[in-house]
């Protein structure tokens, strides 16, 4: 009980995210005859696994992108609930798992939006990486930051990708990388 309401405390935006998208479900969901009849409550539910996710309630957070792709299959959130998902099986320490599904979403899905991508590739890369594969995790990187606007995201991937050259001794490319970033 206690541990509980210290992360409360920590994270009171998370946990009042959480509340509101609750409350908008309660209240506003439409769930009649196996059809959601309100259109936006794929995006709550999406919230609501995000604040859940970052209240560190990781099997919740779970919960609530499972319900986006088992209730809602055409929303337009649903890659954003399966890589979120892949997130969470992250943070439970299925790393394997989470590195097939999201090389199964990166190889069905060509067509993605310029932030989706730069997300799901950066995931991908952080999956390579704990599955301790930090070659391959270089190319998801790059695509990364081949897709992302963010100044600020791309010299934190670059950062990413010269630790990964250190790491791997190339020294020359790690740099390479670093000099990208002095450049931004």
């Amino acid at each position: 009980d206690t541990d509980t309401k210290q992360e409360e405390a920590k994270n009171p935006d998370f946990k009042r995210a959480e509340d509101k998208a609750t409350k908008a479900i309660q209240k506003h969901a439409m769930f009649i005859g196996g059809e959601e009849y309100n259109y936006q409550m794929d995006e709550t539910f999406i919230l609501l696994g995000k604040a859940r996710y970052h209240g560190h309630r990781f099997i919740q957070a779970k919960d609530a992108f499972l319900y986006v792709l088992n209730h809602y299959p055409e929303s337009s959130e649903i890659i954003d609930a399966k890589i979120w998902t892949e997130k969470v099986n992250m943070r439970l320490n299925y790393y394997e798992m989470a590195l097939r599904n999201l090389t199964k979403i990166k190889n069905e899905n060509q067509d993605l939006e310029d932030d989706e991508q730069t997300h799901l590739n950066s995931i991908l890369a952080e999956a390579h990486i704990l599955n301790e594969n930090y070659s391959k995790a270089i190319e998801p990187l790059n695509e990364a930051i081949k897709y992302t606007d963010s100044d600020t995201l791309k010299g934190r991937l670059l950062y990413i990708k010269g630790q990964l050259f250190n790491k791997l001794e190339q020294k020359d490319s790690a740099n390479y990388a670093f000099q990208q970033i002095i450049e931004l």
